[in-house]
């Protein structure tokens, strides 16, 4: 693999990760704070985790 094709590669995956962790964080924010979405009946009984859910996303974008 020539050095463009890797660095192509490699900033695609970038890209990817950061759309998923942040469609990840607007859906436990959705669901923790607002009570909508597919969270938000994991979310329902225990409120607290949430906490938990949005810190991984949230460290995963930066």
């Amino acid at each position: 693999m020539s050095l463009f094709h890797g660095n192509l590669l490699v900033r695609f995956n970038a890209g990817f990760l950061m759309l998923a962790s942040a469609g990840g964080l607007f859906t436990d924010i959705a669901g923790s704070f607002f009570g909508r979405g597919p969270e938000a009946i994991l979310l329902g009984d225990a409120p607290g985790t949430g906490i938990g859910f949005i810190e991984a996303h949230g460290l995963a974008l930066i």
